[in-house]
């Protein structure tokens, strides 16, 4: 109950004041000329019922349910005014001729996407005996879970005519997943045929498997394992400290258009910290609006600093850094006076593979709380990025969701960024942007030299 008392408090203060605002609105008809009692009453009555409507339709999911906001690419970007000779284009419309006529970059590796683990499903989400189509890594896949808990992922379509699994398929015998179309069942775990219903044998085709891949269950996510050469794992993804005493505030889901190294390369960009993200995360997301007054009104200074690679054998696949928040208020933060409740906001940050960061976050009294950002290829230059917030049970509610809706803000305007711009392979740096190079280098580890990836629509490799 202690992350709910303010979100208590709250709704205790808007229905004292809806119910004064109905008392006054009653004794307001009652005392009219014009009106009779019985229209008080009946005024009465309407009031209350469209009250209770608004509170529980906004106020009760807003103060005690998590968040769960999913934005498409096409509603974060900037496109020409009404005076184009396309005004009646949809944003979807103008997001897609945008993609049509950017060259995109060839980005220095071989392959589509990066080898490692990719959290596809929430694992809540995934319920027993649940059958889920994935369409990730240039891949048609199927998630299920077997009647035994476990969660197992194989190649959607049927080896006998093609049917896809993902679509009407059924979990049989503990860890079994049945075609649709013939009935044909097959094992999660090794995706060996077991059953063909009208085979009057019980020999069948070596042909007659899917492809079975790696699974883990990690941090509330289903992890699946990626290698262009079909190569085991070769590190994990380790539990989280102490998760079991955290809960979720919400998660925020982005499709961005860009190659899958640029968004946690944000992380080495230090340069863009002062750009982007020094207007308040009050002002929104829209560049436009941030950098005119209201952006000013209240300004962050970021701190990177610590940034390094992991040494050890077990630990190379880790990048991890710090970073310090102060915020001021002012135009200008050397102007301005720091906020000081504000100015303690430490951020420890790990980078684990390709697709997977944690970001610590601790404010004294105010926050003490994991931001963990998932990210998964749908296509080669298409990426699904999810942002989770565990805070710890003492924490408020209203507030998490408060320091999740300033996530949202300022990661859009990085996506306003990356859905326009083109990968460099040799950008012209400046020491002061941050190691770059050095992060561009470490995550070229992910990348085979052999690939037998599909080749991407994007791009003829």
């Amino acid at each position: 109950m202690i992350r709910y008392s303010l979100s208590i408090a709250v709704l205790g203060v808007l229905l004292s004041l809806c119910r004064m605002g109905i008392q006054l609105s009653h004794e307001l008809v009652k005392h009219s000329q014009l009106l009779q009692p019985v229209v008080a009453d009946w005024w009465t009555s309407i009031a209350w019922v469209l009250s209770t409507y608004l509170l529980l339709r906004y106020m009760v999911p807003l103060l005690f349910f998590p968040l769960d906001v999913f934005v498409p690419y096409q509603q974060v970007a900037n496109y020409p005014e009404s005076s184009s000779s396309r005004v009646n284009a949809s944003r979807k419309e103008w997001a897609n001729e945008m993609q049509r006529r950017r060259q995109l970059g060839l980005p220095a590796f071989s392959s589509p996407f990066p080898n490692g683990w990719f959290a596809v499903c929430k694992s809540r989400d995934l319920k027993l005996a649940q059958v889920v189509p994935l369409n990730v890594l240039g891949k048609n896949l199927v998630l299920f879970r077997g009647l035994d808990g476990q969660a197992y992922i194989t190649d959607a379509y049927c080896p006998h005519l093609g049917a896809n699994m993902g679509v009407l398929g059924q979990v049989t015998g503990g860890n079994e997943l049945q075609c649709p179309f013939h009935g044909w069942t097959f094992r999660g775990d090794t995706g060996q045929c077991t059953h063909i219903p009208y085979c009057t044998t019980d020999k069948y085709p070596s042909q007659a498997k899917v492809q079975a891949h790696n699974v883990v269950e990690r941090n509330g996510d289903v992890f699946l394992w990626h290698d262009s050469e079909g190569r085991e794992p070769s590190w994990t993804v380790e539990e989280l400290p102490d998760l079991d005493q955290y809960y979720s505030a919400g998660q925020l889901t982005h499709t961005v258009r860009c190659h899958i190294s640029e968004i946690p390369e944000n992380g080495a960009d230090f340069a863009h910290f002062s750009m982007l993200h020094e207007q308040s995360m009050l002002a929104g997301p829209d560049l436009n609006t941030c950098r005119g007054l209201l952006g000013r009104m209240m300004t962050h200074k970021w701190s990177p600093s610590g940034w390094s690679v992991g040494q050890d054998e077990g630990e190379r696949h880790i990048i991890s850094f710090s970073l310090a928040l102060e915020t001021y208020l002012g135009t200008k933060i050397s102007e301005s006076r720091k906020v000081s409740i504000f100015d303690k906001l430490n951020v420890s940050v790990q980078q684990i593979g390709p697709a997977y960061v944690t970001l610590t976050a601790k404010m004294p009294y105010l926050l003490d709380g994991i931001f963990i950002q998932t990210i998964v290829p749908e296509e080669q230059f298409l990426q699904r990025v999810t942002h989770t917030l565990m805070v710890k049970k003492t924490n408020q509610m209203l507030l998490a969701k408060f320091y999740l809706k300033s996530e949202q803000n300022q990661f859009e305007r990085d996506v306003a960024m990356w859905n326009h711009k083109t990968y460099l392979t040799r950008p012209v740096l400046l020491k002061e942007d941050g190691p770059i190079r050095k992060y561009r280098q470490w995550y070229s580890q992910f990348y085979s030299p052999k690939s037998d990836d599909i080749k991407s629509p994007d791009k003829d490799w």
